[in-house]
């Protein structure tokens, strides 16, 4: 179950990242700039970012993809509230990056990726 999720977020995540390309190479792309989408883009960024460090983990460690996919895509209501636990945080640190961001929440919850 784990593969085809991650599997699906991966790949909308590669379509999300083409298309956006231009908003990245100019350097736009920052929190603020999150922050201004509509709440249905923010849970779509978020999502896609988790579940492509979820694809990293099960590259480098296997218990890291597992505690994700625990922490976030266990139910629909845990990602509703890991959502908004994750934008209150880049609200709070609008000078990062909103990947960054998710990165360090992820590693606070399920350890380094390292």
């Amino acid at each position: 179950m784990l593969s085809r999720k991650l599997l699906f977020v991966a790949s909308f995540m590669a379509v999300w990242v083409t298309i956006t390309i231009p908003s990245h190479a100019d350097g736009r792309a920052n929190a603020r700039t999150f922050l201004s989408w509509d709440t249905e883009a923010q849970n779509a960024f978020i999502q896609t970012s988790i579940g492509m460090a979820g694809v990293v983990a099960t590259q480098t460690r296997k218990e890291m993809a597992t505690c994700i996919d625990r922490w976030y895509f266990v139910s629909e209501e845990a990602k509703a509230e890991r959502n908004e636990q994750i934008r209150r945080t880049i609200e709070k640190h609008p000078e990062f990056h909103p990947t960054g961001t998710i990165v360090a929440i992820l590693e606070k919850a399920c350890g380094p990726f390292k």
